[in-house]
């Protein structure tokens, strides 16, 4: 049941967790409004545009991914604003999405999972975080090839 004491005791715990998501998304979509304001999205947008559009995105997805190294939110925001100025379509925010959270864990793999499967299988440590790896980029080229013939 949802009451008062309910509310206000995951408002509470929402509050550490917002003052970190709020201002990197704020920041994002800030430097994101300059960029566009000033012209340089569209230099980036043009630069990147030959490599995204091989796998079906246009350019303009590159300042969502790069938005996305920074914090997970800042891409999610990025996302939301092409999405609602109508340079991505539902497919293709979802197609940048995923392709970001693939480079996300690709640096979380380096950074914590090989240190991990390494201290507690020793070399055979190595062969443990390349399949368990290698299972999170199939799902995530699954979710990609799904996304793009349902959307």
């Amino acid at each position: 049941a949802l009451n008062r004491e309910v509310v206000i005791a995951g408002c509470r715990k929402a509050v550490p967790t917002l003052r970190r998501v709020v201002p990197v998304t704020l920041a994002a979509l800030i430097i994101f409004s300059l960029l566009s304001a000033t012209g340089v999205m569209d230099l980036i947008a043009a630069a990147f545009d030959p490599v995204l559009r091989a796998v079906g995105l246009p350019g303009e997805s590159a300042a969502a991914l790069v938005a996305q190294f920074v914090h997970f939110s800042a891409g999610y925001a990025i996302v939301a604003s092409l999405l609602s100025g109508g340079v991505l379509t539902t497919g293709t925010a979802l197609v940048t999405l995923v392709l970001g959270s693939m480079v996300v864990i690709t640096l979380i793999y380096i950074k914590y999972s090989v240190p991990l499967y390494l201290s507690l299988f020793g070399r055979f440590g190595v062969r443990v975080a390349l399949v368990t790896y290698a299972a999170s980029m199939a799902a995530k080229v699954v979710t990609v090839a799904l996304v793009m013939v349902l959307f």
